[in-house]
């Protein structure tokens, strides 16, 4: 099909088609967020873009298509703005093309078959009487849709609101005219499998603001000589769906992604592959009341971290001695540990800092606010006016010798 579609989408035509498209509204299900990364020392969200439109330079529409565009536009929103401008009074020549153009971005990106699975049925039917060979393209979409499907078996894949289980989020990390950092993770569902020991719905099985922070604030440390992440390998504690370790990953380090929950290591191992960073991370089950046991402390040891980061991990009053016991064990040769966990709305929240100044740690820290963006987003309304503690904690020279 590649040659027939590369004779037929010739740039009049997609210049027709590039001045219908719109970009899809902030309700539609798509989930990209730009954070602007800052200086080391600048907290909070900084500067945020929802869902980036195209760019100038994919206007007329490219092609034909490699798959790293491919990726870009999908992630743009592109794959919904096709689907929506099918749906109007297009000329018979950009119609086939919409769909042609649609049929390549789905056959090349797995970002664009998520987007039509918020806003199609199967079997897909157009409005529209279609000829043959529209409807050879319009079969082929719905098969890759459907194997799409097959592979995510998210009941959250229509979920449109930002602060429930949701299908897909993309978190680009963007300093000035670098090539942005992009990471793109599948949430968890609401089958059986994604509740805890307890329970309870899993919290890791979406992306929370304190993700968000956190990668911001890792990405601003490059080149910091205040403030380091090391040589060695980082140990993240409570993953979830691993958005902050892939981030770290893709921005050269070795990364130990962990959580408690068999549900959400599977789905973080899928994102790492889906990333392609499956060389510079590792998945580990990490339940940290056992972290203290013989055969975990030499697991621990014997990785050599120089890092330890978290996000959103503290919600309980017992949670901070239990993780000053994972940094002792994840650091005994001395390190630094960052972390970002909701400052309202959190049990155990006040005496995260003192216990771990008590077990022998210097602990720095502030108190953001999410932003208004974020706020809206992610933290909705079952957290009004949230704001995070950011938190450096150090192995101090003393704590070191004694180990």
């Amino acid at each position: 099909l590649a040659g027939i579609f590369a004779a037929m989408l010739r740039l009049p035509v997609l210049g027709e088609l590039s001045k219908v498209l719109r970009p899809p509204t902030e309700g539609s299900g798509l989930r990209v967020i730009v954070l602007e990364v800052g200086r080391s020392e600048e907290f909070g969200a900084g500067r945020i873009q929802v869902n980036p439109w195209l760019p100038p330079e994919h206007v007329p529409l490219p092609w034909p298509l490699d798959d790293e565009v491919a990726e870009d536009l999908s992630s743009r929103g592109l794959s919904l703005s096709l689907w929506n401008v099918l749906q109007t009074n297009l000329s018979d020549g950009a119609y086939l093309a919409a769909l042609k153009y649609l049929h390549a971005l789905v056959s090349q990106s797995k970002a664009a078959s998520d987007q039509l699975l918020q806003v199609v049925e199967l079997p897909i039917v157009l409005r529209r009487r279609q000829g043959a060979g529209a409807d050879s393209v319009l079969a082929g979409i719905e098969q890759f849709v459907k194997q799409r499907l097959a592979e995510v078996q998210c009941a959250g894949s229509r979920q449109r609101d930002w602060t429930r289980n949701a299908g897909s989020y993309e978190v680009w990390l963007h300093r000035g005219s670098d090539p942005a950092i992009k990471v793109r993770v599948t949430g968890g569902g609401r089958s059986a499998s994604a509740f805890d020991l307890n329970g309870s719905l899993l919290t890791g099985g979406r992306v929370w603001a304190g993700s968000l922070l956190l990668m911001r604030w890792l990405a601003s440390l490059a080149g910091s000589r205040e403030l380091s992440l090391g040589d060695g390998p980082v140990l993240e504690l409570g993953s979830g769906i691993g958005i902050v370790g892939i981030a770290l990953a893709k921005m050269g380090h070795k990364v130990v992604l962990s959580d408690r929950e068999p549900v959400l290591l599977e789905q973080m191992q899928a994102n790492i592959e889906h990333n392609g960073v499956r060389d510079q991370c590792r998945v580990l089950r990490l339940e940290w009341a056992k972290a203290g046991t013989p055969q975990m402390r030499r697991a621990l040891a014997s990785q050599r971290f120089t890092a330890v980061v978290g996000a959103d991990v503290v919600y309980e009053e017992a949670t901070s001695k239990l993780i000053a016991s994972v940094l002792r064990h994840a650091l005994p040769r001395g390190g630094v540990a960052i972390f970002a966990n909701g400052h309202k709305y959190r049990r155990g929240i006040e005496s995260f800092r003192p216990t771990l100044m008590e077990a022998g740690f210097e602990v720095t820290g502030v108190t953001v606010a999410v932003g208004e963006v974020l706020q809206r987003l992610v933290c909705g309304d079952f957290e009004p006016g949230q704001e995070y503690s950011m938190c450096v904690a150090r192995v101090p020279p003393e704590v070191r010798d004694a180990n």
